[in-house]
């Protein structure tokens, strides 16, 4: 099945793919290299898109997906980790990715490295718990 997605409805979508006509040089946009990974994390976090209700745990999956397994992202040549702000600038963004529960998740994700499930919940709690406190 192929992965399917839609930017349309994240607002100014426009500016996130300014070089998209022209080449996809990630180096060229740092932005697109944002969305393009966001894309494809949908299907490592199980949530088939960034919505106003999800975008806090769409971020705590994606630390425990950071934790887990790494996310390898580089802009401009330098180690990037996506932040609170990347996830919620890019609220709409969607996929053919079926929604999970963050227990099913978890297991998931337990089953792909050398942490628990109890570690991993730790992660995904303390990054939404640190946000509380911005």
């Amino acid at each position: 099945m192929s992965l399917n997605w839609d930017i349309t409805g994240i607002n100014n979508y426009e500016e996130l793919m300014s070089v998209w006509d022209d080449e996809r040089d990630c180096q060229t946009n740092p932005e697109w290299t944002k969305t393009d990974s966001l894309i494809w994390l949908t299907m490592a976090v199980d949530l088939g898109g960034i919505t106003d209700k999800n975008y806090l745990d769409f971020y705590g999956r994606v630390c425990v997906v950071d934790a887990a397994v790494g996310i390898n992202m580089r802009i401009k040549g330098e180690d990037y980790k996506l932040t609170l702000k990347d996830i919620q600038r890019r609220i709409g963004l969607s996929t053919n990715v079926t929604d999970h529960s963050l227990t099913k998740f978890l297991k998931k994700a337990e089953s792909n490295c050398d942490l628990n499930v109890k570690a991993l919940k730790a992660i995904y709690e303390k990054a939404i718990k640190e946000l509380a406190t911005v």
